[in-house]
């Protein structure tokens, strides 16, 4: 079917689908927010007096060749598809207009359109290869030098950083289209250098519709799966560096701070216009290639996250006196997952946050993201906190899932501090000091099956080890006189004290000495025999 228009055309929601067979628009199109246009074949804005304006959240998806001679509108998150060999034509004007997430602080911007002119607002580019890789913000002294001004045209699929740019009109005669291949930096992550370069890299959608991050991912093999997109905490640029990069992968992902500063969490789609950091592995590609197979409309949601049996994720955060102060981390297992860090899985943490920021440790790493398989007998994931000012802050589980088979303890090994067990929901208050916190909060998964030998009905124990300590915790009611007994493999008792101290039902045992491995303590009160299965690393 062939649409040739000769007066103007409203497309509205009472057609939210339409389709053609090619499409040759001689006068003015009008597409209701919300509607969505397939032209399976060309599409023609034929004329100097011909335009087509597709409002907030409609859709172009174009099949064939689309030449415009005319003027394209597209407002904000409206978008435009095409098919994996369409091309383009014409002399007309496109603009593409897009929100940025902050009307006054700073955006990370990408241009859909070939040839943008400057960046919106007081602009910055980044240059991976004169990063430190620890990327700070310029109310540090010590400025990263990766970070410096700039006020000359975009270029599609490279990334910027832009000051007090609200809505943005992209203009020009081409927008982007097929495939853009921006260079990427590659170098080995290590978070104390200060030289040598960063392997994130500062990119930027370059088209005129959404992108879809799990397909960019899969197309280019070798990057790390974790997307950090940064949204200013809305304080007009004075306390930016308050606010953590919000971050998406396939195992979930965190927000960059409260709600009420404007901060969505990521699902898998990077909107029109929008800039992102990307981290390159060490031996990872040295182009990235967005191509038309990864675009998606704006007002898509990322459909691949599912939850099973086999998977318990934990959001947690920090979140002392103001939300300034708010750092969350997620944590848990999925059967994909291994020990070490996990491309898709693994999100390390950029530190920004000046006021508190939440990080989970592997491999000396800090992690804004950290999955590990299920633990057959525990996992224990220690935390590196950073206070900024001295004060009361509340760690809190946001949000639990699929923790079925799972317990999960937050342990402060504090004189002062406690073993919680978390549900969601459950916040636990500590008076910290300003500074680095390396050694003192763990994280304990475990089965919540504990193996006992003769147990009263109600009572169990919990054990767990890091670090030269092990620690137990008794549920439920015991007698006076607890003996504790420890084990190797072997059966051989290594230790043996028939009177050991609990304090509010906890306990701990130095392990110095002890050889990597798993052993066996053995709690014995009066009437009944626990035991439990234990891992020294």
């Amino acid at each position: 079917m062939n649409l040739k228009t000769t007066t103007t055309v409203l497309l509205s929601l009472a057609t939210a689908t339409v389709c053609f067979g090619q499409v040759n628009n001689r006068t003015t199109v009008y597409v209701k927010p919300g509607t969505q246009v397939y032209v399976t074949g060309d599409m023609n804005n034929s004329l100097a007096s011909s335009s087509f304006t597709l409002d907030q959240g409609a859709l172009l998806d174009v099949g064939g060749d689309l030449n415009n001679n005319g003027t394209m509108n597209v407002q904000n998150d409206a978008s435009i598809l095409r098919g994996a060999t369409s091309a383009d034509g014409g002399s007309g004007t496109y603009n593409v207009i897009q929100l940025g997430g902050n009307a006054v602080g700073y955006n990370y911007w990408g241009t859909p359109v070939v040839n943008s002119g400057t960046v919106p607002g007081n602009s910055y580019q980044f240059t991976s290869a004169n990063s430190t890789q620890d990327i700070s913000d310029d109310n540090n002294p010590n400025i990263d030098p990766g970070w410096t001004a700039y006020n000359g045209s975009m270029t599609p699929g490279r990334g910027y950083a832009g000051a007090s740019a609200g809505a943005v009109t992209f203009s020009d005669n081409a927008i982007n289209n097929g495939n853009i291949t921006p260079s990427l930096f590659a170098t080995i992550y290590n978070p104390a250098a200060t030289s040598g370069g960063s392997p994130f890299n500062l990119l930027g959608n370059p088209y005129p519709s959404g992108l879809d991050c799990a397909e960019l991912v899969n197309d280019n093999p070798g990057i790390h799966g974790s997307f950090y997109f940064w949204i200013d905490d809305a304080s007009g640029g004075s306390g930016y560096s308050a606010s953590d990069y919000a971050v998406w992968n396939f195992f979930g992902s965190t927000p960059n701070t409260t709600s009420a500063n404007g901060s969505a969490t990521p699902n898998g789609l990077i909107k029109t216009g929008q800039g992102f950091m990307l981290r390159n592995g060490n031996s990872g590609p040295a182009q990235l290639q967005f191509n038309n197979s990864q675009r998606i409309p704006n007002t898509d949601a990322n459909a691949f996250f599912r939850t099973n049996a086999d998977e318990s994720k934990l959001w947690l955060s920090v979140n002392g006196d103001g939300s300034e102060f708010f750092s969350q981390i997620l944590v848990g297992a999925t059967d994909d997952a291994t020990t070490g860090e996990d491309l898709l899985y693994d999100a390390v943490r950029i530190h920004t946050n000046t006021g508190a920021s939440l990080s989970a440790v592997n491999d000396q790493n800090n992690y804004a993201i950290l999955a590990f398989p299920p633990p057959a007998l525990e996992e224990v994931i220690p935390l590196h906190v950073f206070i900024g000012e001295s004060g009361e802050f509340v760690f809190r589980a946001d949000e639990m899932i699929g923790f079925q088979d799972l317990d999960v303890y937050f342990t402060d090994t504090d004189p002062s501090g406690t073993s919680t067990l978390l549900e969601e929901g459950t916040s636990v208050t500590v008076n910290l000091t300003s500074g680095n916190y390396d050694n003192r909060f763990y994280l304990n998964f475990m089965p919540n099956l504990t193996v006992g030998i003769n147990e009263a009905e109600g009572n169990s124990i919990r054990a767990w080890a890091f670090g030269d300590r092990l620690n137990i915790e008794r549920v439920g009611e015991f007698g006076d006189k607890t003996a504790l007994q420890l084990f190797d493999m072997s059966g051989k008792l290594i230790l043996d004290n028939p009177s050991q101290v609990f304090t509010a039902n906890q306990t701990s045992v130095s392990l110095q000495g002890l050889a990597t491995g798993i052993y066996v303590v053995q709690i014995v009160d009066e009437n009944s025999v626990f035991s439990q299965k234990f891992i020294k690393r």
